[in-house]
């Protein structure tokens, strides 16, 4: 992608400065951020932010860079711009798919255009859109392959409205995509937190297990007690009547 202008990197080089940058506006979750009307990113000093996908949060916010500048003044659904920066900086917290697998059985699944107020969410809200947003872009290049996605992104370039250009690059507009994308996650994500439930309670059964292992060594000293008590304590006999 041509730009007349050079994207720009700001490290921050403290945690206060990145605070400082975030100006109130952002979240305090936020993690790196991209400006693309002014054609830059604000991340974080890898001297002090000891996470080790640093070369990923850098592709990420190059990724929304990228495509914001070529798009132009169209604006892109944040669903596709997050699942698209996600899928392609390859960050794997975003594709277990549990927090989905949660929200199918809550029923608290997020309507893909509310992905747009994702800074607005509290973290775990937030980390819902962002797999979610990972998770329909994933379908949408799995099914319909990378040709749709380059459809939908020139169709928004040459400023076709978001449900032609899903018409064009799928043959169904984006609400019906939605709809095939739940009908998708439905029945391979639903019972998904099913095994993480399955790993905390294997630990709860150890732990039972620990637990009456303690109580069954106490008694058995308790009763070792009483059998000692017992034979420094010679029984009695009842007096012989004369």
């Amino acid at each position: 992608v041509e730009s007349s202008r050079p994207f720009r990197v700001y490290i921050m080089p403290t945690r206060k400065s990145f605070r400082d940058a975030l100006k109130g506006t952002l979240p305090s979750w936020t993690g790196a951020f991209a400006v693309p009307d002014q054609h830059l990113m604000v991340i974080k000093s890898p001297r002090w932010d000891k996470s080790d996908n640093y070369e990923q949060v850098l592709i990420h916010e190059l990724v929304h860079l990228v495509v914001h500048n070529f798009i132009g003044v169209y604006d892109l659904p944040r669903w596709i711009d997050e699942g698209m920066a996600i899928f392609y900086s390859g960050e794997d917290r975003w594709k277990t798919d549990m927090a989905v697998s949660k929200a199918l059985t809550t029923g608290s699944i997020l309507p893909l255009s509310e992905i747009d107020d994702v800074l607005e969410y509290h973290r775990a809200k937030a980390d819902l859109a962002y797999q979610q947003s990972f998770s329909a872009v994933n379908y949408l290049l799995a099914t319909y392959d990378i040709e749709a996605l380059h459809e939908i992104i020139y169709s928004l370039k040459d400023g076709v409205n978001i449900q032609k250009a899903f018409l064009n690059a799928t043959g169904s507009n984006l609400d019906d995509f939605e709809n095939e994308w739940k009908t998708y996650i439905k029945k391979a994500h639903r019972w998904l937190w099913f095994y993480e439930i399955n790993e905390y309670l294997w630990g709860f059964i150890l732990v039972l297990a620990a637990f009456a292992f303690v109580l069954r060594h106490i008694r058995n000293k308790k009763i070792e007690r009483e059998w000692r008590n017992e034979s420094f304590n010679p029984i009695e006999n009842d007096p012989e009547e004369d």
